[in-house]
């Protein structure tokens, strides 16, 4: 269990309200201390919020007389099989900010997420910006990884760029979805 409630965390919270805007019908992965849940369900432009989350542990800490509904589940599994559809989804169910965690965790939720729904949610990944900053590099700039060894490196900024922000579009997947899945098989 790794959720704290420091200023940083709360700025985060803040920062996302202010620039991603939920609205309408709203997924949170991790339902953490509750509190970014919390002050999305407060929002006027929310009609709904649903937190999946894992631990039993922490929904009985932290959902007591919640403005939202919980959801006890494993969020990939969840993503997988059911039939809701969200306007938004912001995600926080990992601990670590490094590129691991992008490709292990991050990225596959992405890529479920689009290709179910496709480009019309917002998905917001918490920290994912910091995360990104590294595969960018890894990308262009450095030797390739065991994630990128099946993938055109280095690449062009441009191309890094777009290779970011379409996880799981289309056209992503058909030119990147066999490489990064080989990549992840054999490292299973």
């Amino acid at each position: 269990m790794w959720m704290t409630d420091l200023p940083e965390e709360l700025n985060q919270i803040e920062e996302l309200m202010f620039t991603v805007e939920p609205a309408g019908s709203v997924l949170v992965g991790g339902l953490g201390l509750g509190i970014l849940p919390t002050k999305v369900a407060w929002r006027a432009e929310v009609d709904h919020v649903t937190v999946i989350e894992l631990d039993k542990d922490i929904i009985k800490l932290c959902a007591n007389g919640a403005d939202f509904d919980v959801v006890e589940a494993d969020i990939t599994n969840y993503l997988r099989t059911t039939s809701d559809r969200f306007d938004f989804y912001l995600l926080d169910t990992w601990q670590g900010t490094n590129e691991g965690t992008w490709w292990s965790e991050t990225m596959p939720l992405r890529r479920l997420i689009r290709q179910r729904w496709g480009t019309r949610p917002v998905v917001h990944c918490w920290a994912e910006d910091i995360m990104q900053g590294q595969i960018f590099q890894a990308l262009t700039t450095k030797s390739p990884h065991w994630y990128t060894k099946h993938l055109p490196v280095p690449m062009y900024e441009k191309e890094a760029r777009s290779f970011l922000r379409n996880v799981g579009l289309p056209t992503w997947e058909k030119r990147y979805g066999k490489a990064v899945d080989k990549a992840t098989q054999e490292q299973e």
